[in-house]
Parts: structure tokens; C-alpha cells; sequence
């Protein structure tokens, strides 16, 4: 039997979302750093799963909610857009790529959930062809890049250092480990710790990577940060000392350091089908066990309304006595999502057979609700709450249409 990884690729990349690994780094981080963390540590978020041009900054507000300092798996539960499900469906991969680094799928979970009877598989073509999973893998993988405060960490800070305030011709043709000791000496003249940037002297030093283990006082460092190996295997597999030829080479050395948190979390990925309110209720409660657990958190992937009076969307519900379309759409909207606050899956049904609100993740956001009703009876105090609202465009005529996103977490008390 094969041992062989079978990897999915990230099949929309370079069209939904940049294929640049560091422009997509920087999208994000700029999202992100516009936005407060108030509701952290989220147990789960629910956040738009389209373009990040439409919906990366709503996105981040729901993302800045996660300490990635206490999550170690993180469940994913993506509509299906492309094939009918009458049940929920397991990924037959083992890796989802990303720009920035692969994402390992838990297979020990997945084997838990594949024992119930509860799930199907789906193809490699069927997971690629989604997007509403795959769209939350780089906010994922961005979120949780520095899942521990180490040592790597620093390494990144540095690096980010040597990359923001240098130019390529000040290193070009320098090796990997020289560079790696100028960004150690820049972020010690930032402000690094003293005896961290003493580790990062004797590792990173020319000719000492890997090498020679010890501090400057000449102790035996027993445990080299993840980065260290990585560019000590990409000097092995080159026969030779590695020396920077451009811009891409130190962004190479960049995500290295940041794979070395990888191994740290799981995922695993869920493409919810058309659940009836019964098949929302049991695989609530089959989830339930494991939202309790706060080293889990549940992405639930859901754009809201989505407006067109013509045959894209089929949906152009207006109450004219809020205005313009646009905030007709928005009302619509924000009673969902107040039915949704109050953690009640059977009045966010009720609201969905009366308004029909084309909110495609409505049956992953039933899951979790139900989920929350479970452990809601065993006596645990949760709340959820919307941190920001936004459309695609404002609706003004019926020629117009829209897509609406909201982000929000919820909080265990």
C-alpha cells in the first residue's frame, strides 16, 4: 500500500484570491491589522467565504478572534455550491494547499466521523471545484502561523525586519544563513530579547547552522528552532551553501520558517449538503462534543443575501419601507443575524421558510446552532456575536445586484 500524500490544490488561487504566497501574506496582515480582538478566544466564526477583493476585510474581523495559542484543530464547515448532498461529505485528500503553507488534514478526527455512517466521501474533482472551504484556508493558515511564541517567531520578526527596511541589493548573493544572522542583529537592535538573539547568533552564523549547537557561552543547544533544519535541508539537497539570488529566495527562507508551525494544528474540512431541520439537529449533536473542546474551533462558511432580480441569484425580496434596495437588503440581513445571536436554530429556520434570504451557508450555520443548543443543555454559557456587515455593492435599481457578508464569534463563558 502507497504512503503517498494526495494533496488538494488551491484550485482558485490566482483568481478568487492572489497565487503570490507574499502578496497574499501581506493582504492579509493588512486586513488583520485594522481590527481589534474582542471576543477572543473564539470557539467559532462565521465568516464569507467569496473573493477577498469583495470580502477579505469583513473576513479578518471574524480571523482576528482566534488565539491560535489554544486551538489545535479546526473544523471547517463549507456549503455545498456545485453538487447535491443530502448529508455532510469528508475530503478523500490528506493535504489542502495553500499559498503561504500546506494545511494536514486530521485523519484520527476524520476516521471518528467516517465511522458514524453519517458522512460521504467527495472527489478530488467535487473538493476542488468548491470554493466555500477552500476560501478560508489562507485566513487559516494565516491565523494560525503563530500558534506558539518562539523562537521562529522571532526568526519571522526579523526576516520581516531585513525585508521592510533593506533593499535587494543589499543582500543579493549573500548566503541564506548570512542573511538569516543580519536579520538576527536587526531585530536585536529592534528591541529582541538578548538571550534569544544569543541563540540566534550561533545558529545562524556562517558555516555554524545545524552545525554547531551552542550558545556564545558555549552550551549545548538541544532544541534548534524548526527554520534551522529546513534551511540545513535545502543546503543538503543543493550540495552546497545556499546564497540568495533575489526577492523570491528570502521569501523561500520566509514561509520555511513559518511551515516549522504546520505540524502544530489540524483541519478538518466538512462540505455540508441541503440538511432537512432533523439531519441539522443530529449532526449538531454529533458536533457538539467536539465544540466543547476549547483546543477546537469551528469555522462555519457563509456569505448572506444574495440580490439579483435576474436568473444569477433569483432573489430580489424589497421592503420599501427601508429605503433604497440596499438597506431593504441589509434589514433583511441583520434580522438573521440577530436570530442567529440568540443561539435559537429553530427561529433562524422559521426566518429562512418566511424570508427565503438566500444565505448559501444557512445549513453549516444550522449545524452549529444545533450544536450550541446540545451543550446550551448540559449548562454551558455561550454567546455569539456580529462584528461586521458588509455588501459587494449597494443596490439602488433592479438591475443592480449583491452579495452580502457578515463575520462574527462566539465566546464560551
Amino acid at each position: 500500500m502507497s504512503n503517498r500524500m494526495v494533496c488538494r490544490e488551491a484550485s482558485h488561487a490566482g483568481s478568487w484570491y492572489t497565487a503570490s504566497g507574499p502578496q497574499l501574506n501581506a493582504q492579509l496582515e493588512g486586513w488583520l491589522s485594522q481590527v481589534q480582538s474582542t471576543k477572543r478566544p473564539a470557539r467559532a466564526i462565521i465568516a464569507p467565504h467569496a473573493g477577498y477583493t469583495y470580502c477579505g476585510s469583513c473576513a479578518a474581523h471574524a480571523y482576528k478572534q482566534v488565539d491560535p495559542s489554544v486551538t489545535r484543530r479546526i473544523f471547517i464547515l463549507g456549503p455545498s455550491h456545485h453538487v447535491p448532498l443530502s448529508r455532510c461529505a469528508l475530503s478523500s485528500v490528506d493535504i489542502y494547499r495553500t499559498p503561504l503553507y500546506d494545511l494536514h488534514i486530521d485523519q484520527k478526527i476524520y476516521g471518528e466521523l467516517w465511522k458514524t455512517g453519517m458522512f460521504e466521501r467527495m472527489s478530488l474533482q467535487t473538493d476542488e471545484d468548491e470554493h466555500s472551504i477552500e476560501m478560508h484556508l489562507p485566513y487559516t493558515a494565516k491565523a494560525m502561523e503563530s500558534c506558539s511564541v518562539n523562537s521562529s517567531h522571532i526568526m519571522l520578526r526579523s526576516l520581516t525586519l531585513l525585508l521592510e527596511e533593506t533593499t535587494e541589493a543589499a543582500w543579493c548573493g549573500h548566503s541564506l544563513t548570512s542573511i538569516m544572522f543580519k536579520a538576527v542583529h536587526k531585530s536585536k537592535l529592534k528591541g529582541v530579547k538578548s538571550s534569544l538573539h544569543l541563540q540566534w547568533v550561533s545558529l545562524c552564523s556562517p558555516g555554524c547552522l545545524g552545525i554547531h549547537s551552542v550558545d556564545q557561552a558555549g552550551r549545548e543547544l538541544r532544541n534548534p528552532p524548526a527554520f534551522a533544519s529546513q534551511v540545513l535541508v535545502m543546503q543538503t539537497l543543493h550540495k552546497k551553501p545556499l546564497h540568495c539570488r533575489g526577492t523570491g529566495d528570502l521569501y523561500d527562507l520566509y514561509f520555511a520558517v513559518i511551515k516549522g508551525h504546520k505540524d502544530e494544528f489540524t483541519i478538518i474540512p466538512v462540505l455540508v449538503g441541503a440538511l432537512s431541520e432533523s439531519k441539522e439537529q443530529e449532526f449538531g449533536k454529533l458536533f457538539s462534543k467536539y465544540l466543547a473542546d476549547p483546543s477546537n474551533l469551528f469555522v462555519v462558511s457563509s456569505d448572506f443575501c444574495h440580490w439579483e432580480s435576474g436568473q444569477r441569484f433569483r432573489y430580489s425580496y424589497y421592503d420599501e419601507s427601508q429605503g433604497e434596495i440596499y438597506r431593504s437588503i441589509e434589514h433583511l440581513d441583520k434580522m438573521g443575524m440577530s436570530i442567529i445571536e440568540q443561539l435559537d436554530p429553530v427561529s433562524f429556520s422559521n426566518y429562512l421558510k418566511k424570508y427565503h434570504n438566500t444565505i448559501c451557508g444557512r445549513h453549516p450555520i444550522g449545524v452549529l446552532l444545533n450544536a450550541i443548543t446540545e451543550l446550551q443543555k448540559n449548562g454551558m454559557n455561550m454567546s455569539f456575536s456580529f462584528l461586521n456587515y458588509a455588501q459587494s455593492s449597494q443596490c439602488r435599481s433592479w438591475q443592480d445586484s449583491s452579495v452580502s457578508y457578515a463575520a462574527g464569534a462566539l465566546t464560551v463563558h
